[in-house]
């Protein structure tokens, strides 16, 4: 019993951090840049300050005077190596965690109704899949954070330029978290221990023998009959 709420458990937050996970990679406010825009005009200099957000698949820039601006990226180039690669990760987790939800779905559903060793694999694989997953995400999300708190304390932002963090990274914790306590859960309380393993097979085993002698018998008394 315990076993089985702790899966379910396991398959809801494995659930909740797939949904997250795509959540973060569609955010584009991996790193946020705030600048100050300086108008000349006749009272003096009309300063103002404009945010740009920059994430895995598009930016942002919002002013002002015109609002919340946003495009993809025209090439590569403009990407930093960070972004770079956690645009590679992320995708990869992502398609990990979907891989992971519906191995662990199917695995639950047969384990309430049926016991074998097969779901119980079932459920370890979608474990390992959910730590990997989560191992993917944690890799960009402490890259960039890395480098935009060395870009924040570096020369270049003073005054006029602000280097943050942006929500998507924030997101991303929780995140990872929640994939890797999916993980542990799935592959810590599994239906059966290896000496339940050992027994099963050795049973279906022994059924596989009595089977066969027993088609071996009939087969013998229908030929001397």
């Amino acid at each position: 019993m315990t076993s089985n709420i702790a899966q379910i458990i396991g398959l809801v937050l494995g659930g909740v951090g797939m949904i997250l996970s795509n959540v973060v990679t569609g955010m584009p406010q991996w790193r946020v840049s705030v600048m100050a825009e300086g108008n000349l005009t006749a009272k003096g200099v009309d300063e103002r300050w404009a945010t740009r957000w920059e994430g895995l698949w598009s930016t942002c820039v919002k002013r002002q005077d015109v609002g919340l601006q946003c495009s993809s990226y025209t090439s590569l180039g403009s990407l930093t190596a960070d972004l770079k690669a956690g645009r590679v990760l992320m995708s990869f987790a992502v398609g990990l965690t979907v891989l992971a939800c519906v191995t662990a779905l199917v695995g639950v559903l047969y384990s309430q109704c049926c016991k074998s060793y097969g779901k119980n694999c079932l459920l370890l694989t979608a474990g390992v899949t959910y730590v990997l997953a989560a191992l993917l995400v944690l890799i960009p999300l402490t890259w960039t954070a890395s480098n935009i708190m060395q870009e924040a304390y570096g020369p270049l932002c003073k005054g006029a330029l602000r280097v943050e963090t942006g929500e998507a990274i924030f997101l991303g914790w929780p995140t990872v978290l929640l994939l890797f306590v999916s993980g542990a859960i799935l592959c810590w309380f599994n239906p059966y221990t290896p000496e339940g393993w050992a027994y099963e097979m050795s049973e279906s085993g022994v059924h596989e023998v009595c089977v066969a002698e027993r088609r071996t018998s009939s087969f013998i008394l229908e030929s001397r009959s």
